[in-house]
């Protein structure tokens, strides 16, 4: 019934449309087109063609244009296809169909669509795919079918023996059936996260000969077999699943995440993934890193894992090419680096056992890199209360962030003023402690605020003090350019500057008051002199004033 009532509105439109030239009933009004020298684009995206009261035959009049080649329909509301929608566009090479309601496709609807080469039907409702279909598109290379309902990958895919990229990702798939996928031997790219299987069952990924990135993360994996994967690959996400080992066969990974598994232990296999450039083994139960050589390693992440300290395995001699190092999250107490690494970024936070940083701890991270510099983030770190001034001595800094910690003190040693800025080459974030805002930190006024102010203004946003009383809450912002030893000053004083000297109230001998004072204290005195004149002047005039009507008053009687 709802398909008579459209194609009765699209019948009227097309008597229209007769009547008034195909000027006016040009898809190019409402969508956006464009051409190559071959080639048809029309980009109809978020037109909401859902809405008849709106809608315009002139987009159903595809047939029209043979050189169609690319056809974007996404975010829509469509809740369904007519059937004959796509006839003729045999050129069509590119469709979008993402982010509408769409439940089903009829059975014929890409009856004409051989040519297709890149489908997108993400973000709908789909529970299959019909047979039919599958069969005319076998010329598909990019096939998006993520955010859907799909609890099942559709044995027909294997008939798409061209496609070099697949995402099933976002759906309710709970296994793959043997042999599946094992036709699909271009296959390049392979999206299988965010669902729920448990399995990659047999005779499927391992016959995917090409495959380089398969991403397999948010499943209810519990063991990678290395006999069900193909050694092409070279990233793997695996991440957000129960699995208890590491595949250590596939030796030309590149990139490896791991992040958030059961994962005790590593042992020496691991030096099989010898052209590994990233490895993420975060969130698992680490207690140690084994000492095997990474040639080509640049980005290890161990953050929360059982670390109680910072492997000395972890060294330039085993990992040269090492520059981003994360161990935050980590029941560490000690923060010390005992063997050298040439790093550029060091990540430590949420170290909820560090207390303080001591002298050189930090010494044998050399930087022998073309920037020779480190990149240090010590942040977030609740417990941390000190560090020495001397903790980061011969360490070339480029940046160093230490907010969110627990400092109520830090020494200007601590910072090295660099280059002509006369800070560290990326600046320095000392925001969110609780600093007790006393002499000891008058620098940070000195140096530190007017020189961030100029360069790096947003890491003053949340500098403050929490201490004393007078300043808490205070950002340090607020006495820029002030010429007072403001934190060298006492709280009184700062208020009022006025100092009365106790010893010097009462004079035993003479029975006199003595008051020393200082400039604030006689600026305060004439203050106070010039508005008790002014009071008495206005009351002399108010008093002339009573008296004056009391006079005239009298004289009337």
């Amino acid at each position: 019934m709802k398909g008579h009532r459209y194609w009765n509105f699209v019948g009227l439109l097309l008597v229209i449309c007769n009547l008034h030239g195909s000027a006016e009933c040009s898809m190019c009004e409402t969508c956006i087109c464009s051409s190559t020298d071959s080639a048809w684009i029309v980009n109809c995206q978020g037109k909401r063609l859902e809405d008849n009261n709106h809608h315009r035959f002139d987009l159903l009049m595809f047939d029209e244009q043979p050189h169609l080649s690319v056809l974007n329909l996404a975010e829509n509301g469509m809740n369904f296809l007519p059937t004959d929608m796509f006839t003729n566009l045999v050129n069509l090479k590119t469709l979008n169909l993402s982010g509408n309601h769409l439940q089903e496709i009829p059975e014929n609807a890409f009856d004409q669509l051989w040519s297709l080469v890149d489908l997108d039907l993400s973000r709908n409702n789909l529970t299959a795919l019909p047979e039919r279909m599958i069969t005319i598109i076998t010329n598909l290379q990019r096939l998006n079918l993520s955010q859907n309902q799909l609890s099942v990958l559709d044995p027909d895919l294997k008939l798409l023996t061209n496609l070099t990229w697949l995402d099933v990702s976002h759906n309710n798939i709970q296994s793959l059936e043997n042999g599946s996928l094992q036709s699909l031997t271009q296959l390049e790219h392979l999206d299988l996260s965010f669902n729920r299987i448990d399995s990659l069952g047999e005779n499927n990924v391992i016959h995917l000969t090409q495959l380089a990135t398969l991403i397999l993360n948010n499943n209810r994996l519990v063991y990678l077999s290395p006999h069900e994967l193909p050694v092409s690959i070279t990233n793997l996400n695996a991440g957000y699943n129960m699995i208890t080992n590491v595949p250590e066969t596939l030796n030309n990974l590149q990139k490896l995440d791991m992040e958030y598994n059961e994962i005790v232990e590593l042992n020496d296999n691991l030096s099989l993934l010898n052209r590994a450039k990233s490895l993420n083994f975060s969130g698992n139960k680490l207690t140690d890193f084994p000492n095997v050589k990474f040639e080509k390693l640049e980005t290890l992440d161990l953050s929360f894992n059982k670390l109680s300290v910072v492997p000395e395995t972890l060294t330039s001699e085993n990992i040269p090419e090492l520059s981003t190092l994360v161990i935050s999250g980590n029941p560490i107490r000690e923060l010390k680096f005992n063997a050298k690494l040439n790093l550029e970024w060091l990540i430590a936070q949420s170290l909820e056992l560090v207390e303080s940083i001591e002298e050189d701890a930090f010494s044998n991270l050399d930087n022998e890199r073309s920037e020779g510099c480190l990149n240090l983030i010590i942040s977030q770190n609740k417990r941390l209360t000190k560090i020495d001034a001397n903790a980061f001595r011969d360490v070339n800094l480029c940046s160093l962030d230490l907010s969110s910690n627990n400092l109520s003190s830090i020494s200007p040693g601590l910072i090295k003023m660099q280059n002509n800025t006369g800070l560290l080459k990326y600046g320095v974030n000392l925001q969110s402690n609780p600093f007790h805002c006393d002499c000891t930190l008058q620098w940070m006024l000195v140096d530190l605020v007017p020189k961030l102010y100029d360069a790096y203004p947003q890491l003053l946003d949340d500098l403050k003090c929490a201490s004393p009383p007078d300043k808490k809450y205070m950002r340090m912002l607020h006495w820029y350019k002030w010429k007072d030893q403001v934190f060298c000053e006492d709280s009184q004083i700062l208020v009022s500057k006025v100092v009365v000297e106790a010893a010097g109230v009462m004079s035993q001998s003479s029975e006199t008051i003595k008051i020393e004072s200082s400039t604030g204290m006689l600026a305060a005195l004439i203050g106070a002199v010039v508005v008790l004149s002014m009071l008495v002047t206005v009351g002399i005039v108010l008093a002339r004033r009573i008296a004056i009507k009391r006079s005239r008053k009298n004289r009337r009687f």
